[in-house]
Order: C-alpha cells, then sequence, then structure tokens
C-alpha cells in the first residue's frame, strides 16, 4: 500500500475519515492501536495501526494548538490487501450522519430493512449489514433509557 500523505486536520474525525477513506480505497482497514492524552502539554496523541494482526504499518496522530498532524511511522505491511471489504466489521460501521439518519426513520416507524435501503442508496460504499441497523437501533435505545 502507498502510505497515506502526511498532513494536517481540524479535528479527530477529520483525521479518522481520511485515513480510513484511504486505506480502505487500498485495501486496509485501519483501528486505533492506542490513545494517550497528555495532560501537562494539553496536547493528545493516537497511534493508528494494523495491531490485530500483528502488522508493523503505523501511523501517529498528534493534536497541539487545536490542530491534529498526522505522520507516517511505518509503511510496510505483512499481509496482502483484502479484495473484499465485507468481511471487515470496521467497514460495516456507520457515521454520526448515517446513526442520525437511523434514529430519524425509526422514529418514523422505518422498518430496519427500509433503513438499510434508504442508507445504503445515499452511500453505494457502506458494507453495512442489517445486523448494524439492528445493533444501532439498540444502541440508540439504550441511550435513551440512561438517559
Amino acid at each position: 500500500m502507498l502510505p497515506p500523505s502526511s498532513g494536517t486536520f481540524t479535528s479527530l474525525e477529520e483525521l479518522l475519515t481520511y485515513i480510513r477513506t484511504f486505506t480502505k480505497s487500498q485495501g486496509y482497514v485501519i483501528t486505533i492501536k492506542r490513545n494517550r492524552l497528555n495532560l501537562t502539554e494539553n496536547s493528545r496523541h493516537k497511534w493508528i495501526a494494523s495491531r490485530l494482526i500483528e502488522c508493523s504499518f503505523e501511523l501517529f496522530g498528534t493534536k497541539h494548538n487545536n490542530v491534529w498532524y498526522l505522520e507516517i511511522w511505518n509503511s510496510e505491511h505483512n499481509q496482502e490487501a483484502s479484495v473484499n471489504m465485507s468481511g471487515h466489521s470496521i467497514t460495516q460501521k456507520l457515521n454520526i450522519d448515517q446513526r442520525e439518519q437511523v434514529k430519524q426513520m425509526s422514529a418514523a416507524d422505518s422498518c430496519p430493512h427500509q433503513i438499510l435501503s434508504t442508507i445504503q442508496q445515499n452511500n453505494p460504499f457502506l458494507m453495512a449489514i442489517s445486523r448494524t441497523i439492528y445493533n444501532t437501533l439498540y444502541s440508540i435505545h439504550q441511550e435513551k433509557l440512561n438517559s
């Protein structure tokens, strides 16, 4: 895989979206390896790597003065890229906007199958399955109960 280019980002969400979109297009999935908050410097560090399969690929995100910086520490992989990404659970995850859409459609009494179809029409590259919608609905229900 070609490494993503180093850069600066205005938010952690923007940084993660960039990394996940880039690596997904290359046939890889990225997870957060470690997260550390340094209270003395008022900055945050994130190591982003393929830790689950002992891959040496590693990126590093640092927040300093409300700006996130991306550095590539190791661009080597110990495995081939995936041809079919649908087996990776991270590719099935809904973003904040999609989760809100599930919430709104559920409140309008749409069934999970309709919700999934609508979300997939808006984003044809989303690999969510019906279980993703059911899990999201359960999570939304738990949030309501806890508040």
